[in-house]
């Protein structure tokens, strides 16, 4: 499996950017004979991120099989997020110094997309341990991680889906480590997966359908948690 993992370049004034730590962690410990991992940066800018990205995609030797974007927010653990919200607000510039206040990021597109790997089952298969790392998340925020998983659940043609990490300001090199096994574990078993027509719920409604549906006693804890988090 080939997949491109994106990170942010370092905002606000700070010198790092604790999603490219942990994306090099993550391609330097992974199992290449089940997951070829590729890095790309993307700027901290509404838009010019996911153009970056997409870029970044196109110029692949090898196609990728999904995307995996990166970035940091809080402090303590693995956010895995479940969907994009088409609304951008600022809460401080990007790194073109734009601010947004609530600003449609696509006229006339649904109000959020649910992400389309299956984090759900890859969720499942975490250790106890691991899960300690890990939180099951309804908002990647309203900023440009927010911007650049909206418009990729939108506009590519892939597997994607969006993980934050703790930011650099607050978190070290043991927590760093811990993090990224979490997500070593959840790509790697991406690869077990089919990964097509897959959807995570978006809507406080579906994830009430899914609870209702067939599925595993482990994927209806992480659907209960999420309904929670609504």
């Amino acid at each position: 499996m080939n997949i491109l993992i994106s990170y942010f370049d370092p905002f606000g004034g700070k010198p790092t950017n604790n999603s490219e730590v942990i994306a090099k962690l993550i391609a330097d410990t992974i199992d290449t004979s089940k997951v070829r991992i590729t890095l790309c940066q993307i700027p901290t800018v509404y838009d010019k991120g996911f153009e970056v990205l997409r870029d970044c995609i196109h110029g692949l030797d090898k196609p990728a099989d999904a995307v995996i974007s990166l970035g940091e927010a809080g402090c303590k653990k693995l956010k895995i997020e479940t969907r994009g919200i088409n609304r951008d607000k600022s809460y401080g510039p990007d790194n073109d110094g734009i601010e947004r206040n609530n600003t449609t990021i696509i006229p006339n597109g649904p109000e959020s997309i649910g992400v389309t790997l299956p984090i759900d089952k890859a969720y499942c298969t975490l250790s106890a341990e691991q899960k300690k790392y890990a939180f099951i998340s309804n908002s990647a925020g309203s900023f440009v991680c927010n911007n650049t998983t909206y418009h990729a659940l939108d506009k590519l043609d892939l597997p994607y889906t969006f993980f934050h990490v703790p930011a650099a300001s607050c978190t070290n090199e043991k927590r760093n480590n811990a993090i990224a096994d979490v997500a070593v574990k959840l790509i790697e078993s991406l690869s077990t997966f089919n990964l097509l027509d897959t959807s995570i719920p978006a809507t406080i409604g579906e994830v009430k359908d899914r609870l209702t549906g067939e599925i595993t006693t482990c994927e209806e804890s992480f659907y209960k948690i999420l309904k929670s988090e609504y």
